[in-house]
C-alpha cells in the first residue's frame, strides 16, 4: 500500500461525502435515483482503490489518478444538483400545461409569477455547464444556489397544484350533484303531471257515476274536476318542497358556481 499526499486525499474524501450528501438531497426531491450522479462516484472509487492499491508499481501517476477521482466526485454533484433541476422544471411544465389561470395560483403561492422568471436564467446556467471540462468548487456552489431555488419554487408550485386539484375535484362532484339534482326535478315534475291527469280522470269518472245514480247534479263534475286539482296542487307543493330543500342542501355543501 501507498501513503500518498494526505491533503490530495482529504480532498477527495471531503468531494466524495459532498457527492454522497447532493446525492441524497436528490433522491429525496425527486424520489427517484440520479443514476448519472451515482455513476461518476462509481468511477471516483475505481480511480481512488487504483492510486491506493497500484501505487508503488512503476509508471503509476497517483497523483494524477487521485485528480480524477477529485474531479468525478465534483462531477458527481454537479449530475445530482442537475437531476433535481431537470425533475423539477418538467413537473412545472406539466403544472402549467393544465392553463390554471395565473390568480389562482398566486392565491396558493403568492410568488409564482417573480419564481417562474427565474427559471429561464436557471436553465441558462446549467446549459452552459454542460460545456465545462474542469470542475471547481465555486461553480458548484452556484449550482448549489441554482438547485435549491428550483426546488423552493417547485413546493410552491405542488402546494399551489394541490389546493387547486381539490378544489376542482369538489367543482366536478358538485357539478355532477347539481346535474343529477335537476334530472331528479324533471324526472318528479312528469310524474306529477301524469300523476295529476289520473287523480283528475279517476275523481271526474267517479263524481259522474255518482251524480248519475243520484240524480244528475249539474255541478257534481265541476266539483269533482276542483277537488282533483285542489289534491293535485297539494301534491305537487309537497313534492317540489322536498326538492327544493334538497337543492339548498347541495348549495350548502358545495356552494353554487363551484366549491368553496
Amino acid at each position: 500500500m501507498i501513503s500518498p499526499d494526505k491533503d490530495l486525499v482529504a480532498c477527495v474524501r471531503q468531494a466524495f461525502d459532498d457527492a454522497e450528501a447532493a446525492i441524497k438531497i436528490a433522491e429525496r426531491s425527486t424520489s427517484a435515483l440520479p443514476e448519472s450522479a451515482i455513476n461518476q462516484l462509481r468511477y471516483a472509487g475505481q480511480h481512488l482503490c487504483q492510486a491506493l492499491t497500484n501505487g508503488q508499481a512503476s509508471g503509476v501517476d497517483v497523483e494524477g489518478l487521485l485528480v480524477k477521482a477529485y474531479q468525478h466526485c465534483l462531477r458527481s454533484r454537479y449530475d445530482a444538483f442537475e437531476d433535481i433541476v431537470l425533475t423539477t422544471l418538467q413537473s412545472i411544465k406539466e403544472f402549467q400545461e393544465l392553463e390554471y389561470p395565473v390568480e389562482a395560483i398566486c392565491h396558493f403561492y403568492p410568488e409564482y409569477r417573480q419564481s417562474v422568471g427565474e427559471l429561464s436564467g436557471i436553465q441558462r446556467l446549467f446549459l452552459d455547464a454542460r460545456k465545462v471540462q474542469q470542475w471547481n468548487e465555486s461553480d458548484l456552489k452556484n449550482y448549489a444556489a441554482a438547485a435549491k431555488r428550483v426546488s423552493e419554487i417547485g413546493d410552491g408550485v405542488r402546494i399551489a397544484a394541490s389546493h387547486l386539484s381539490k378544489i376542482k375535484l369538489a367543482q366536478q362532484d358538485y357539478e355532477a350533484r347539481l346535474a343529477q339534482h335537476r334530472e331528479d326535478q324533471r324526472f318528479v315534475i312528469s310524474m306529477l303531471v301524469a300523476l295529476y291527469g289520473t287523480v283528475a280522470g279517476v275523481m271526474g269518472t267517479v263524481f259522474t257515476i255518482y251524480s248519475t245514480m243520484v240524480g244528475r247534479h249539474p255541478w257534481a263534475w265541476v266539483a269533482a274536476m276542483m277537488g282533483a286539482s285542489v289534491m293535485g296542487v297539494v301534491v305537487l307543493y309537497l313534492l317540489l318542497r322536498k326538492q327544493f330543500s334538497l337543492s339548498l342542501e347541495v348549495d350548502s355543501r358545495f356552494g353554487r358556481g363551484g366549491a368553496r
